[in-house]
């Protein structure tokens, strides 16, 4: 066998059109942005639950403050308020993107209406926000 090089056959050694080697390389490449990727969103989220939980800590401050002050309703929502977004932040800091991804498609399809509901106010509140950006409720 000739094991030279000829334009349009692959590379040396191979029979075809080298697609099979493209394809490999391109699976590889995916893979490894894949991982990047996933690896820096980990890492958002890590930075994340970290920035709430500095916020928790503060709040809990004020919290106390409330409590001091004989504010105890307004002290024990606060409370309230901390102890579930501590569990937010332990779920994001213990979580893989992968099973985030994966609760988050679970309770789009348990609470339809809900997800679409907050894509309304969303939207609604991204318009209000771009109008008054622009100067008023009449663009110019």
């Amino acid at each position: 066998m000739d094991e030279r090089y000829q334009p349009g056959s692959g590379a040396p050694g191979t029979h075809g059109n080298g697609s099979g080697m493209h394809e490999s390389v391109a699976t590889e490449t995916a893979g490894e942005f894949g991982g990047v990727l996933q690896e820096q969103v980990d890492k958002g989220y890590h930075k994340a639950a970290e920035m709430l939980s500095g916020a928790l800590t503060d709040l809990d401050e004020v919290a106390k403050v409330l409590d001091e002050r004989g504010r105890h309703q307004a002290s024990s929502l606060m409370h309230s308020a901390t102890g579930r977004a501590e569990r937010v932040s332990e779920y994001l800091e213990n979580t893989k993107t992968q099973e985030l991804v994966s609760d988050a498609n679970e309770y789009a399809r348990k609470h339809i209406w809900t997800v679409v509901a907050a894509g309304v106010a969303i939207g609604l509140l991204t318009s209000r926000f771009i109008r008054a950006a622009a100067g008023g409720p009449f663009m110019r």
